[in-house]
């Protein structure tokens, strides 16, 4: 039995010592260990869906150890990899079991768990289950297993993660986000007791999308009965994070308080870009008894925002709400555009159901501005309850246009049915509601002050659906207010919308509309559109309109009536589709006269058929002979078969553009009748005239192709309409050929006058082309060009009847002249002879015969080679050269001219006759011409009456033609000027001799003078030197003759026009039986002349020798009457200014007679007082007479001027009626009797 026990005991001796043996073993031993962890590891491995691998492992499982290379795999990917996993047992114990120990009193410690380079790929999958997580979970779970609370302490002081990356990977059933964590560094401490966690990050760090984020000393708790949680700082890129959550069995809090969110570091959250800004938000709420209070507040650089939760609680599912905005910019982040809010939101929410909700919401905004949109006073409530809604608004809106006058918005909307039974938007709702525009002022919106009102709009509208095919809406709106001022019968607009009966109509009806210039006394609108509302534009079914002007009035201009009608029709082509025909009528009096229609399809505006075109514009007809088309098809742009007849004449066009710039056209005139169009052109009547012209144009805008030949035939024109003695205008043919290639502009012109030819060809120094006329560069200055102008034995006689007044030219022109070069400096060369000329002036009776001109041109001077003429029995020689520069204009050198004169006869009239001797030079430059010389006048003699005579045509007002070419003063463009010599540049030194027989005659005198004169013009004034004397004659005043004894002019050397007289004329008469002679001397100057009377050799007074003038004896003879004459006729020292009145009288009253064709003209003058008379009269047939008599008072402007006109009518031979208007308003009629015995 012993023996028993012993074998026994040894045997368990040995088995203890065995199993200590291989215990021990084990525990120093890492390939054994490793043996035994890859052993468990797969046996493990088979239990899960996973893979768990390692490479290498180093140290002891019961101390320290490391795994090399430890991985994750699941689903053949690689889902976790650990370069290395260290752990560390607390060995402080020294004994090598000593864990054990704590194990057995339910407590480890690890010192240390360090992960280095720690790489996971995560994926949460639509079904939000990890992929980390399936790959580790049990393959087979227990059933009916409890799960004890563990009583365990475990205490982890020091987890690191060291350069580790976490990929994680959100999948859907859309897309995928992935968001990957680089370059992790952690330090945490981690500690289990009993149920109760507590966690602690001193610090760690990370980069997310290149932004680096910080965490220092968050920490973490939580126990059976709360949750604690605190953020001492997150710094996130530039953006600072804290906060804290605290939770226990009667109440939750938190607080997130974000300083600093720069928008740079969210932006990749974002789904739209962010841009850049600041902000700073604080969060904090708390939870009591199932009601939830919070508050966020944010602030930005443009403006804050707080949102108050007053409460929620979804136990009873209610909700208050609260919104702040001051002047806060909600798009600030997100979009450029600015929308400030300023005011408050309140909204209250009962139960959560859509359906079965209700909702209060009360809107208060001081400003809501968008851009340059801005609401003030915004008022607006909204309420919901049994799946109905109601909003009221109220508002002042102010836009760009108006924003000194904001109109005010009211509106009102109810919705029925909003929500579906499965607490969606019910696509069938109804809904009703009105909108009121107040105080709108349409000149805010047209930039127009004269608009300025103020006006009504009310717009009401009613429908079900939302579907625009499937929706019933009827709409009205109404337009009102409009003040006398811009709508004095303005009765109001509607425009109704009738879905229900597939109908839209509008109905306008104004009176005495003003805009500006445009005027119109009635306005009336009415369209109606049948329609299903399912195309774009709503129209498929039958449409009409019609819109009716009357009376518009634009500036002078007056259209009495204008009306529009369109209606829809069927597409013959197309069953889908359909057109409009519109006619378009008016007139204006008898001036014009306009049909037109035509046909479009307003789904597709690529073709518009133009079916009538008949205008009637005073006496001109255009009228289409064939439908045209005209085609907007991008990129083809077209006229098609336009064919029109303007009166007797034709237009065709076909044109086509396609963009960006291909051209192509064909334009024809035919038959023409210029005549037709003379009501248009000013200041010429044209009395023929037929016009053909062909228009060729092919290729690009930018380098267009074309040919153009213009003809103009039998063209007569009438140059002075209101003169009967200018013949007109006549050209047989103008042929004007105008060909352009990629180059250069040709030009070819034969002009043909009485078969006589001028030519001008070459090249134009312009390129005709879009860029070229937008820019105004036509003509190029720079553009070198080339014209020749050419004529051949051109018979000068056919212009003759073209010069005024009456003058002849004959003789034959021949010319050939080039010009070239650019426009900034243009060179002539050539000739232009005139041979076997004449040149006849009958009114001044000039004759010049035998004219030979050779002119001679070069680059840089022309050269008058000869000038030869006769003139009577004398002639005329002339030559010279002038070097000129054509750069910028016309600028004269050098030149260098002579003449010689002998005996020429250049006037022998009735009134004025001479012969001329003379020897003259021009010389100089553009800026000092000098003419000298020497010339003498032989034989003149000058009849002043008939030269006054001269000429009795006068034109008051500038002929039509010329006014015509006035520029307006607002169309005034800046051009180059050619520069001429001026007259006051041209210096003078020219000796004038007047040998004897030189006289002046008249009704009132005839003098032979004699003398000569040396002119000389220096500073623009010009000096005379020398002699004129009076040799004899006489001079008659009031029918008495002075016989001239002597008289002498003398002109001196100086600037002022001033010459000394000596004259001396001698009075003969009779007092009684008794001759006696009146001598009258005049000394001094002619600015003061001095005058002395001597009567019989002894010297009398002044009003003495007017006296004897008048009277033929002295002032003591004469009566009362007499002397008062004298006295007012003539004033003591002024003697010569009146006698000058008295002459001059008498040659204007004969001179206004002839050009007025006046029957009666008397003006009077006397020089004591400043008074003018005159009165002037007219026979209207034989027996009415008008006259009209004015004095004025050239002293006194304010002085009393009598005014009268007399009417007098002759009844019978001695019976007159008279009739008389004074100025004073008063008048009379009388009746005369005349008889002579």
């Amino acid at each position: 039995m012993k023996k028993k026990l012993l074998i026994s005991g040894i045997i368990m001796l040995s088995f203890v010592l065995l199993i200590l043996s291989l215990l021990i073993t084990t525990y120093f031993s890492e390939t054994i260990q490793t043996h035994i962890i890859k052993f468990a590891l797969k046996q493990y491995n088979r239990s899960i869906p996973g893979e768990i691998r390692f490479k290498e492992f180093n140290g002891n499982i019961f101390q320290k150890f490391t795994f090399h290379h430890l991985s994750i795999h699941f689903q053949q990917q690689e889902i976790l990899h650990l370069k290395s996993l260290s752990v560390q047992y607390n060995t402080k114990s020294g004994h090598p079991f000593a864990h054990f120990k704590n194990l057995r009193s339910n407590q480890i410690t690890i010192n240390q768990i360090h992960l280095d380079s720690l790489y996971t790929h995560i994926t949460s999958n639509p079904d939000s289950s990890l992929n980390i997580i399936e790959a580790l979970k049990p393959i087979r779970q227990s059933a009916n297993k409890e799960t004890k609370q563990s009583n365990f302490t475990v205490n982890l002081p020091d987890i690191q993660f060291k350069n580790s990356l976490i990929h994680y990977q959100k999948l859907n059933s859309i897309n995928r986000q992935d968001y990957i964590f680089h370059h992790l560094n952690l330090h945490s401490s981690v500690k289990l007791n009993n149920g109760e966690i507590s966690a602690h990050i001193h610090n760690a760090a990370f980069s997310y999308n290149k932004i680096p984020v910080k965490l220092n000393e968050v920490s973490f708790k939580q126990d059976s009965e709360s949750l604690y949680a605190k953020m001492m700082q997150i710094d996130f890129g530039n953006s600072q994070i804290t906060g804290q959550f605290s939770q226990n069995t009667q109440k939750k809090e938190f607080q997130i308080h974000i300083n600093h969110l720069d928008t740079h570091d969210i932006s990749q959250f974002s789904r739209t870009p962010l841009l850049p800004g600041i902000a700073s938000i604080k969060i904090m709420g708390s939870q009591e008894k199932n009601i939830l209070y919070a508050q966020a507040f944010m602030s930005t650089e443009q403006g804050n925002l707080d949102i108050k939760l007053k409460s929620l609680n979804l136990q009873k599912q209610k909700a208050d709400f609260l919104l702040t905005f001051n002047h806060f910019n909600p798009l600030q982040f997100t979009h450029e555009e600015q929308l400030l809010l300023d005011g408050q939101a309140e909204i209250s929410i009962q139960n959560f159901n859509v359906l079965k909700s209700k909702l209060k919401a009360d809107l208060r905004f001081n400003q809501i501005q968008f851009q340059d949109y801005q609401l003030t006073k915004l008022m607006t409530q909204i309420e919901k309850e049994n799946n109905q809604a109601v909003m009221t608004l109220f508002s002042n809106i102010a836009t760009p246009m108006n924003h000194q006058r904001p109109f005010e918005l009211f509106t009102q909307l109810k919705l029925q049915h909003l929500f579906n039974i499965d607490q969606k938007l019910n696509q069938n709702m109804g809904y009703e509601g009105w909108s009121s525009f107040r105080k709108i002022n349409p000149g805010d919106f047209f930039k127009h002050e004269k608009l300025n009102d103020s006006i009504d709009l009310e717009l009401s509208f009613r429908g079900k659906g939302l579907n625009p095919e499937k929706a019933g809406l009827t709409a009205e709106l109404n337009i009102s207010g409009f003040s006398k001022d811009h709508l004095a019968g303005f009765d109001d607009f509607k425009l109704k919308i009738d879905k229900q009966n597939r109908t839209i109509s509008a109905n306008l009806h104004l009176n005495n509309i003003k805009y500006d210039s445009l005027k119109v006394s009635n306005f009336h609108l009415y369209s109606e559109i049948n329609t299903d509302f399912s195309s774009p534009i709503f129209i498929k079914h039958p449409t009409h309109a019609r819109l009716t002007l009357q009376d518009i009035r634009f500036n002078n201009y007056l259209v009495n009536e204008l009306i529009l009608v369109s209606q829809s029709e069927q597409n013959n082509k197309t069953s889908n589709s359909f057109l409009i025909n519109s006619s378009l009528s008016a007139f204006a009096g008898d001036s014009l006269n306009l049909n037109t229609n035509f046909t479009f399809n307003p789904l597709n505006l690529s073709e518009v058929l133009i079916n009538e075109l008949d205008i009637l514009f005073k006496h001109i007809r255009v009228k289409n002979k064939s439908q045209a088309k005209l085609i907007f098809n991008k990129p083809d742009y077209a006229i098609e078969d336009l064919k029109i007849a303007v009166n007797k004449g034709h237009l065709d066009i076909d044109a086509r553009f396609k963009e960006p710039d291909q051209i192509q056209a064909d334009i024809g005139i035919k038959e023409l009748l210029l005549s037709d169009f003379n009501t248009f052109i000013r200041g010429i009547q044209i009395e023929k005239g037929i016009l053909n012209w062909d228009i060729k144009i092919a290729n690009t805008i930018e380098n267009p192709l074309f040919n153009s030949e213009m003809s103009l035939n039998n063209l007569i024109i009438n140059t002075d309409s209101d003169s009967i003695n200018t013949p007109p205008f006549e050209i047989d043919r103008i042929v004007l050929k105008l060909n352009q290639d990629t180059e250069n502009t040709f030009l070819n012109t034969n002009l043909k006058i009485k078969n006589e030819s001028i030519l001008l060809s070459g090249t134009l120094p312009l390129y005709i082309n879009h860029k070229n006329i937008i820019n105004k560069q036509i003509p190029d200055k720079s553009k070198i060009f080339n014209l020749q102008l050419q004529t051949g034995n051109t018979n000068l006689s056919q212009f003759s009847h073209y010069l005024k007044p009456k003058a002849s030219i004959r003789g034959m022109l021949n010319s050939s002249i080039r010009f070239y070069n650019t426009l900034t400096d243009i060179k002539t060369e050539g000739q232009l002879t005139v041979h076997q000329g004449q040149f006849q002036y009958p009114e001044f009776g000039t004759l010049l015969n035998d004219i030979n001109i050779s002119i001679r041109f070069n680059p840089n001077k022309i050269m008058l080679d000869s000038l030869v003429l006769k003139a009577g029995k004398g002639f005329v020689t002339a030559d010279g050269i002038a070097f000129i520069s054509l750069k910028n204009g016309f600028s004269l050198d050098s030149l260098d001219f002579g003449l010689l004169a002998n005996q020429a006869q250049l006037l022998q009239s009735p009134a004025l006759e001479s012969k001329l001797n003379a020897l003259l030079y021009l010389s100089g430059d553009q800026n000092s011409l000098m003419l000298s010389g020497r010339s003498e006048l032989n034989d003149t003699k000058i009849n002043i009456d008939k030269l006054l005579r001269f000429n009795s045509s006068i034109e008051l007002t500038p002929p039509l033609l010329l006014k015509s070419q006035i520029p307006d003063k607002d169309s005034i463009h800046t051009r180059k000027t050619i520069s001429l010599p001026q007259a006051d540049k041209i210096g003078m030194n020219v000796l004038v001799t007047i040998p004897k027989n030189t006289w002046i005659k008249g009704k009132d005198m005839n003098i032979e003078t004699a003398g000569s004169v040396q002119l000389i013009r220096e500073d623009k004034q010009i000096i005379l030197n020398g002699q004129i004397q009076l040799l004899r004659g006489y001079y008659s005043l009031y029918g008495k003759r002075f016989d001239i004894e002597s008289a002498v002019i003398t002109f001196k050397d100086n600037k002022e026009f001033n010459p000394d007289l000596d004259i001396k004329a001698r009075y003969r008469f009779r007092e009684g039986n008794e001759r006696r002679i009146l001598i009258l001397t005049v000394g001094g100057t002619i600015k003061q002349p001095q005058l002395a009377f001597i009567l019989d050799g002894e010297e009398i007074s002044e009003p003495d020798a007017i006296s004897y003038i008048l009277f033929g004896r002295n002032m003591a003879q004469l009566s009362r009457q007499e002397k008062s004459s004298v006295n007012n006729e003539f004033n003591a020292g002024n003697l010569a200014a009146s006698l000058l009145i008295n002459s001059l009288t008498n040659q204007i009253n004969d001179r206004i007679k002839d050009i007025l064709h006046l029957d009666l003209v008397d003006i009077t003058g006397s020089n004591q007082y400043g008074n003018t008379e005159i009165q002037i009269g007219k026979y209207f047939g034989e027996r009415l007479f008008l006259s009209y008599f004015r004095e004025f008072n050239v002293r006194e402007v304010n002085a009393t001027q009598q005014e009268t006109m007399n009417i007098e009518y002759q009844i019978s031979k001695n019976l007159y009626l008279q009739s008389q208007q004074l100025s004073n308003q008063s008048s009379g009629i009388d009746l005369i009797f005349k008889w002579e015995k």
